[in-house]
């Protein structure tokens, strides 16, 4: 079982621009997967919901909360959401941040997921 994890950024990207992020992995995954998050990006989500900035980043943060109550939420022992994401033995990380897609590329050999022209999910 292959395990994908989801990060902050990714998760306010798809609610902000409504892409079905579930459909779109059940597409391009030819492999059992689980999509799992750590409870730092749980409570990233938590904070920009009440104190983004931007209106549409506390909607797009409370809508990200609703999508992630079917997932599984791992609580790992770090003190942000990029270290607990790596410390995750994840196979596939969706992620929009570069550093950290830099950072996982060079941890281990796993795959990532990217969001393209704002609708569609592709698999590197």
């Amino acid at each position: 079982m292959n395990l994908i994890v989801l990060d902050t950024n990714f998760l306010i990207y798809c609610a902000k621009y409504k892409v079905d992020f579930e459909t779109e992995i059940d597409r391009i995954c030819d492999f059992k997967y689980k999509i799992v998050l750590p409870k730092q990006v749980v409570n990233e989500l938590n904070e920009l919901s009440k104190n983004a900035i931007k209106s549409k980043d506390r909607e797009a943060a409370s809508l990200a909360l609703q999508i992630i109550k079917n997932f599984e939420i791992k609580k790992i022992d770090a003190k942000n959401a990029d270290e607990a994401i790596l410390k995750l033995k994840a196979n596939v990380l969706a992620t929009m941040d570069k550093e950290l897609r830099k950072r996982f590329k060079n941890d281990r050999k796993g795959k990532l997921l990217l969001i393209r022209q704002k609708k569609y999910l592709n698999l590197i």
